[in-house]
């Protein structure tokens, strides 16, 4: 398992988790061409983004990524305050499973 934080501060958040097979953002707190660029252009690799809160500096593209065909997880309120229909909510405590990654939201 491997974390790699692309940018952490008041201005934005972006974090890398990834195993062998799998993936995710956590956070997607930047615009969508800055987290392209700090991805290396390579955001298809990626198999899903996970937000913690509706906080801007945590989701600034969270709109474009679902607009692109990335699942963007996150809790009913959450999804509500950004205004995101197409979210994928989830729940504290209740596993579910991203590629080969098991996740459980607290």
């Amino acid at each position: 398992m491997r974390f790699e934080p692309l940018i952490s501060s008041s201005h934005g958040n972006v974090y890398i988790i990834s195993d062998d097979h799998t993936r995710i953002l956590i956070e997607c707190g930047i615009a969508y061409k800055k987290l392209q660029k700090l991805a290396g252009f390579s955001l298809s690799e990626f198999k899903a983004c996970l937000l913690s809160h509706c906080h801007k500096d945590h989701s600034h593209c969270a709109k474009d990524l679902i607009e692109r065909g990335m699942d963007v997880y996150m809790s009913c309120g959450t999804a509500e305050e950004l205004e995101l229909e197409q979210a994928q909510i989830i729940e504290a405590m209740e596993q579910f499973n991203v590629g080969t990654l098991d996740i459980v939201p607290f």
